[in-house]
């Protein structure tokens, strides 16, 4: 990767540690997010945007719909139920 992103990795998983999601899925989310941001950011990703369980879809589409160029969006549905949703922009 490009940039350092481990603040924000460790910020997620706390963020999902204390919505309720287990250690273990929130680690799988991390990675997972991780690993597709490590594809392309090569191409300078941002406009990182993410949604838990729906949590602030509105933020989440006005994010998405401030950026330029190519865009990743992804889903993660863990096998608690729970529906992770999160994209970047990249490739200025």
């Amino acid at each position: 990767m490009n940039k350092n992103y481990r603040a924000e990795h460790k910020w997620l998983f706390n963020y999902l540690i204390q919505h309720g999601i287990s250690e273990k899925e929130a680690e799988y989310a991390v990675n997972r997010i991780t690993n597709s941001i490590r594809q392309l950011d090569k191409y300078c990703c941002d406009n990182f945007r993410f949604s838990l369980n729906g949590e602030n879809a509105d933020r989440y589409e006005s994010i998405r719909s401030m950026g330029c160029c190519g865009f990743f969006d992804d889903t993660i549905v863990l096998k608690s139920g729970n529906i992770i949703k999160y994209g970047f922009n990249y490739g200025h």
